[in-house]
């Protein structure tokens, strides 16, 4: 009885010890992914301000 219990027990806790390990490693992928948005997202916001700026200057020449 004691034996069957042992087990279970410690099926139970290597399923939690699972359970956390994969959270922790969902969570870290999660803050990768979003920083790399948030990269994305700057350079997008650069490359438009750059491209507005070439145009302004295209139209400054241009006068």
């Amino acid at each position: 009885m004691k034996c069957a219990f042992l087990i279970v027990l410690s099926a139970a806790w290597s399923l939690t010890a699972a359970q956390n390990y994969y959270q922790g490693l969902m969570d870290y992928l999660d803050n990768r992914l979003s920083a790399i948005e948030d990269r994305m997202q700057l350079w997008h916001d650069q490359n438009r301000r750059y491209h507005s700026e070439q145009q302004d200057f295209k139209k400054l020449r241009q006068s």
